[in-house]
C-alpha cells in the first residue's frame, strides 16, 4: 500500500519542491564525481509531467513518464488486489514479474544506456536535454 500512498502524494510533493516549500535533496553522485548521474533530472521530469508538460518531462529525463506509468500501474494493481481478491493471483504474478532480479537489472541497464546517450549527445553539442 506504500506504493499507492506514493502515487497519491506525488503531485503534492512535486508542487511543494517546485514552490520551495520542501527542500530538494542534492545528488550525491554529482557532488562526488562532478557529473550527472543516471537519474539526474528524474524528479524534475516527474514534476513536469504532473504539471502536464510532457515535452519538459522528456527533456528533464526521458524515462520520467515511464517511471510515473509504472508507479500508477503498480498502484492500480495493489488497489485491485485489495478490492477484487478474485484477480489476486494474476496481480501477484504481475508484481512478481516486476520484482524479479532480471527485470531490475534490465531496467538499470536502460537507465545507464539513457544516461550514456545523454552524456554523448551533450558532448557532441546537442543541448536538447536539461540537467
Amino acid at each position: 500500500m506504500w506504493v499507492v500512498v506514493a502515487a497519491v502524494c506525488l503531485p503534492f510533493v512535486c508542487r511543494a519542491v517546485e514552490a520551495g516549500w520542501a527542500p530538494s535533496v542534492p545528488c550525491l553522485w554529482r557532488s562526488t564525481f562532478g557529473m550527472a548521474c543516471p537519474g539526474c533530472g528524474l524528479t524534475r521530469s516527474v514534476c513536469a509531467l504532473m504539471r502536464g508538460s510532457v515535452l519538459d518531462a522528456l527533456r528533464w529525463h526521458p524515462l520520467g513518464p515511464f517511471c510515473v506509468a509504472v508507479l500508477w500501474v503498480v498502484s492500480a494493481a495493489a488497489v485491485a488486489e485489495r478490492v477484487a481478491p478474485a484477480v489476486r493471483s494474476r496481480i501477484s504474478d504481475l508484481i512478481d514479474a516486476v520484482l524479479r532480479p532480471a527485470t531490475a537489472l534490465g531496467l538499470a541497464g536502460v537507465f545507464v544506456a539513457v544516461w550514456i546517450s545523454r552524456i554523448m549527445l551533450g558532448a557532441s553539442g546537442v543541448r536538447w536535454f536539461r540537467w
